[in-house]
């Protein structure tokens, strides 16, 4: 494949692509790497860049690697197809923004992946990577993107082993020769889950028993969800970690009991339940967040209080696609200190498998 030669057909359609009549505006704010597993995952992360580039658009660089062309067919190690992504700008005008996708074949032609993406980069705008394969680190291809790019986004939810992704993106994140920032969206998703948490403190009822957290279960579908919930409580609360014994403490020194419990019908769906107790000047409470059913994404919050029995609420949580967490994720100029300090526990505690449900 000749870059150069791919660069002049691009140049040579933007120049036929607009008329007298109709003008085109080609708009690129960033570039944007996609690393897809297969075939399947190409097209469908061509129907969520067209939605992104809405309202990012820029250069899109999909990325895939097949297997070895079966038969002996002559076929090359890496091929690139040219598309486009247009909408209606502001003043009706189209808008456009282009999409190389390039399909290597084999190991030969995943090394030439690095390389062509390096040339095919606009310059002067920021490279953001969204790595849809199932691994991480082992993967080839890991190492030499993430170096690319001014941001690394990735969902551990989908991995093949979430232990070993999570302490694969904070190995990157804690990276100092690395200049970019690490994202996951699966953390993304769980901030309607750690906003319905926290909003179960906020009453003068609830709020003494924040300190006496002593036991935390979430039936959950993901390891990863429930890993960065729990990680998330133990940064905010102070909680620290006991390597050996795979064990929550607070800072009193009290024990906090976490479990993990499998919730196979949340499907896409990364949080079923969590469920909390605690104690307060002698009294014992239980503060429960659930969904009213597997499949609907409204939760039922309760309070089981010895003094009282407040009435249950219900909340209806979003459930967003991937396009507007991407958006959020683009449009973020710095990292998430909460965010990362929550990797890093979730990645300790999720290094000793018996820890996880």
């Amino acid at each position: 494949m000749d870059v150069a030669d791919l660069e002049r057909q691009l140049a040579q359609f933007w120049r036929e692509a607009s008329t007298d009549s109709q003008a085109v505006m080609r708009a690129c704010t960033h570039n944007l790497i996609v690393a897809c597993q297969d075939d399947d995952g190409v097209a469908d992360a061509t129907r969520t860049v067209a939605r992104l580039s809405e309202q990012f658009p820029g250069r899109m660089l999909v990325v895939s690697v097949a297997e070895e062309a079966q038969g002996g067919a002559e076929r090359s190690d890496l091929d690139a197809f040219v598309s486009t992504h247009c909408h209606r700008g502001a003043a009706g005008s189209r808008v456009c923004c282009e999409q190389v996708t390039l399909a290597a074949r084999g190991p030969r032609g995943m090394s030439l992946i690095p390389e062509t993406v390096l040339q095919l980069l606009e310059g002067d705008v920021p490279v953001y990577t969204w790595w849809r394969r199932t691994s991480l680190a082992a993967d080839p291809l890991w190492e030499p993107l993430a170096r690319l790019s001014d941001r690394c986004i990735v969902n551990s939810a989908t991995s093949a082993d979430p232990a070993r992704a999570l302490a694969d993106l904070a190995g990157l994140a804690s990276n100092d020769a690395w200049r970019g920032a690490s994202g996951d969206l699966a953390w993304i998703r769980l901030e309607p889950w750690r906003e319905i948490v926290a909003a179960q403190f906020d009453s003068g009822l609830t709020r003494g028993y924040l300190d006496g957290i002593s036991a935390v279960e979430i039936d959950t579908a993901s390891t990863t969800a429930g890993a960065y919930l729990v990680a998330w409580l133990a940064s905010r609360l102070g909680w620290s970690l006991d390597d050996r014994q795979a064990a929550w403490r607070r800072p009193d020194g009290a024990a906090v009991a976490v479990r993990l419990a499998p919730d196979r019908g949340s499907g896409s769906r990364l949080i079923g339940a969590v469920r909390i107790e605690a104690t307060d000047l002698g009294r014992t409470a239980r503060l429960v967040a659930e969904r009213t059913a597997p499949d609907e994404d409204s939760v039922r919050l309760r309070v089981e209080a010895e003094h009282a029995c407040p009435p249950p609420s219900i909340l209806k949580i979003r459930r967003p696609e991937d396009a507007p967490l991407l958006c959020g994720e683009l449009g973020r100029d710095s990292e998430d200190p909460v965010f990362l300090e929550a990797l890093g526990l979730a990645a300790r505690w999720a290094s000793t498998p018996e820890r996880l449900a």
